[in-house]
Parts: structure tokens; sequence; C-alpha cells
């Protein structure tokens, strides 16, 4: 079995504990108080001596602004929910392929949500008779294609630019390195969809410099790569990349 060092996505977990309480909890409770309040303003003024046609005038009022604000709060929880929705597809995808990983042998070594520069993650490193890997993992599913330099689902653009992404982590994994023990290891980018319904036809072919392909294929793919890297370069790298968890 692989090395492992690291845990789940710290940033998705919160985003989706954070969403889901504010969709959950937070917004019901805030439409609560402002029907007890508004109730309590109508029944107040009701049973006062004002005048009955400005006592209907400020209920009807008092219960149209209750209206109002609970379908905008309405429309915000769902909101909320859904973004809580997309950070738990994205953890739950990292889960999948997480779980085809470590089904590596002991020549393999998986770093999980690895965060250099404290802003960002690579959400799997892997070492090992590959060489070096930077993993972005996605949850989409659909049919991916790749026309004018640009990754599309069911034909239309992504919400942002997956590849650019992966390459990007893929060199500041490289530039660490250099900083941290002075050797410049090249980090080789892979763009993962963890959905067995993400659907792709470009094998094991490099796209615009960065592997593209499904959680399925990732194992097939990690040991079809050779190794360009020396053993005393993987104990060096394992023992620099394992500080950033006992820190």
């Amino acid at each position: 079995m692989a090395k492992i060092y690291g845990q789940k996505s710290k940033y998705l977990l919160s985003g989706d504990n954070k969403w889901r309480m504010i969709g959950g909890f937070i917004i019901p409770v805030l439409v609560f108080v402002i029907w007890f309040c508004t109730s309590k303003l109508s029944l107040n003024i009701a049973l006062s001596k004002t005048n009955a046609y400005i006592t209907i005038i400020v209920i009807v009022l008092s219960f149209s602004v209750f209206k109002k604000f609970y379908s905008l709060a309405f429309k915000n929880q769902k909101i909320a929910l859904k973004i809580s929705n997309n950070f738990r597809k994205g953890w739950k995808g990292e889960d999948k392929v997480f779980d085809t990983l470590k089904t590596l042998s002991d020549d393999y070594i998986i770093f999980r949500d690895v965060n250099l520069y404290d802003k960002g993650n690579i959400d799997f490193v892997i070492l090992g008779s590959c060489g070096l890997l930077a993993i972005e993992v996605k949850s989409h599913n659909g049919i991916i294609s790749y026309n004018n330099n640009e990754l599309l689902r069911n034909g239309f653009k992504l919400d942002k630019d997956f590849i650019s992404q992966a390459k990007r982590e893929a060199l500041d994994l490289n530039k660490y390195l250099l900083e941290k023990i002075n050797k410049n290891i090249f980090a080789i980018p892979v763009l993962v969809f963890s959905s067995k319904y993400a659907k792709m036809r470009f094998g094991f072919n490099k796209i615009n410099n960065c592997f593209v392909i499904q959680r399925g294929f990732l194992l097939e793919l990690i040991r079809n790569l050779s190794n360009n890297l020396s053993k005393d370069d993987v104990n060096l790298i394992e023992k620099e990349l394992s500080k950033l968890y006992f820190k």
C-alpha cells in the first residue's frame, strides 16, 4: 500500500460546513425572528387604542415586509445550500480519487491537500516510480472535450480554466522544491475528473501539456509513466513535503 501524508481538504470541508450552516440554520432562525417581531408588533398595535385604519395599514405593511423578507431569505437559503453542495461534491470527488490512489503499491507516496504557500492547494501530489505528479481533481460530469484551446463540457466552456490551474499548481511545486532543496524537478500536471459520468477521449495524450483523464484510468496512467527521479531525489522530496504536515 502507498505511503500517505495528509487528510481531506480543510478548505472544502469548512466551506461545506459554513454554507450548510448558513442555509440550514442561520437563515431559518432570522426568518423566525423577523416573523416573531412582526407578529408581536402587529398584535400590540391591534390591542392599542390606535386608529383602526392606521392599525390595519400598519399590520398589512408589516406582513408585506415580512413576506418580501421571507422570499429573499428563501432565495438566499437555496443559494447557500447550492454552494454547500458544490463544496460537498468537491470533497466527495477527492475522496473517490483518494480511494483509487491508496491502492497503489508501496513504490508510491501520496501527499493529500498540499498547501505550499498558504494559498490554494494541490489536491494530490504523487511521488514514486511515476516521477512527480501534481493532481487537480474536478467533480464535473458530462462529455469533456477540447476545442480552440478550451476545455468544454457538453460543448460549453467550463466555468474556469482547469488545465491552466493544474499546470500552475505543478509549476508552484517545481518552484517550491527549487527553493527548498535546490533541485529543478519537473512536476507533471494531471487533471482528473472524479465522476464516473465524465466521459472523454484523450487517452493518455497530453492536452496543452497536461494529462486530462477520468478517475477510472488514473492508476493505469500513473503506472505507465516512467521515473526520472533517483532514489535520493525521492527521499529528498518526501522529506521536504512531509514537513508541510508537521508544522
